[in-house]
């Protein structure tokens, strides 16, 4: 069993956010709710679009006023065969977040994290 894990991150003139979540509707909701906190300081009387896409691409479209950086990704983390309850994705979720600092690590943690585990 393979569970995709969505990332992205926001580079800005006060370093760095970093979003997960376990689908791209998610973490997209993740990535506007920073565009509409920082629209106002930010966009400087340019009026906010309606739709969640046209904000985020809007606030991310590199015309160099701002050097705020959007970076997506897709991970994708093989769980144990077999895979048949909750306590196994526990303990395997556990596993890959002790190891070594890397993106499946971070985001096994961030998994954990949000999950409340």
């Amino acid at each position: 069993m393979e569970i995709t894990i969505h990332t992205a991150s926001i580079e800005h003139r006060h370093g760095s956010n970093t979003y997960a979540a376990l689908s791209e509707r998610e973490l997209n909701k993740e990535i506007d709710a920073y565009v509409q906190e920082w629209w106002r300081d930010e966009m400087h009387g340019h009026a906010m679009p309606r739709s969640m896409k046209k904000r985020i691409e809007r606030y991310f479209d590199g015309d160099g006023a701002r050097e705020e950086y959007l970076t997506t990704d897709k991970h994708f983390i093989k769980l144990p065969q077999p895979f048949a309850s909750a306590p196994a994705m526990l303990k395997a979720l556990k596993k890959i977040a002790r190891r070594k600092p890397g993106p499946e690590s971070n985001i096994a943690r961030k998994t954990l994290e949000l999950s409340n585990l």
